[in-house]
């Protein structure tokens, strides 16, 4: 074998050796890089108070075939009752929201799918500021029901409207609180914290007081006034 024929081989295998040593050497830099971080949530807690309140109920009347005019007249009454019911409780007539009437046929089967009768609903909606007002009102549709009017809560929710701006100071809360758990870990084990590296600010949990539920895609309980908000932040940071 000639001269040549040995020097091709070896080139090969030097480059080769030279080439894995540079690989090697880029992937531990890549991973030191990499894990040259931590990471580490923030949370935050704000209390709130609702400041508005909303109360749905519903005049219902069924009937048969032959008496949807009189059940009409029904609906209209109870309408009356309700009107003059909420008046006396004090509730600003702008407060009011009266929806139209809706009907739904009823069939029997037993008889080819004819009409059978008819569901006539009317909702009313009150919403106003005064949290307590409407609450206090809403618990009083008994009395409405007691001189004949056939009326239900379908929902009575409790809404806080500074949420928006709210969001964004208990989120640099949680970010600030995020760097101190950190600073605190990093200096315990004798490092520095450096700079930021990603904040992923996840969803707002708005829930009642003392409770622990959460969701995936964030929480709005709407049934108590007084309610807890809790922000999270997932961040990373550089280590020096």
């Amino acid at each position: 074998m000639t001269r040549n024929n040995f020097l091709l081989p070896s080139l090969i295998l030097g480059m080769a050796i030279v080439l894995t040593g540079a690989i090697a050497t880029l992937g531990f830099y890549k991973t030191r890089a990499l894990t040259n971080t931590i990471s580490v949530t923030g949370s935050a807690e704000r209390m709130i108070v609702s400041d508005t309140a909303k109360w749905t109920m519903q005049i219902t009347h069924a009937t048969d075939v032959s008496g949807l005019q009189l059940s009409n007249e029904a609906m209209q009454n109870d309408l009356e009752a309700v009107k003059v019911f909420l008046d006396r409780k004090n509730i600003p007539s702008e407060w009011v929201t009266t929806q139209p009437v809706s009907v739904e046929t009823m069939y029997d089967y037993n008889r080819g799918g004819a009409p059978s009768g008819y569901t006539l609903r009317q909702n009313v909606i009150v919403e106003g500021t005064d949290v307590n007002l409407v609450r206090s009102t809403a618990e009083a549709a008994g009395e409405l029901i007691a001189k004949g009017a056939v009326v239900s809560t379908l929902s009575l929710e409790y809404f806080y409207s500074g949420l928006q701006q709210l969001k964004a100071e208990i989120l640099a809360d949680a970010m600030a609180d995020a760097r101190t758990r950190a600073t605190q870990m990093v200096e315990s084990a004798g490092g520095k914290l450096g700079d930021l590296r990603s904040a992923n600010m996840g969803v707002l949990q708005v829930t009642a007081k003392n409770s622990v539920d959460i969701a995936d895609y964030g929480m709005y309980d709407t049934s108590v006034i007084e309610k807890k908000v809790t922000a999270v932040v997932r961040t990373s940071f550089g280590l020096r």
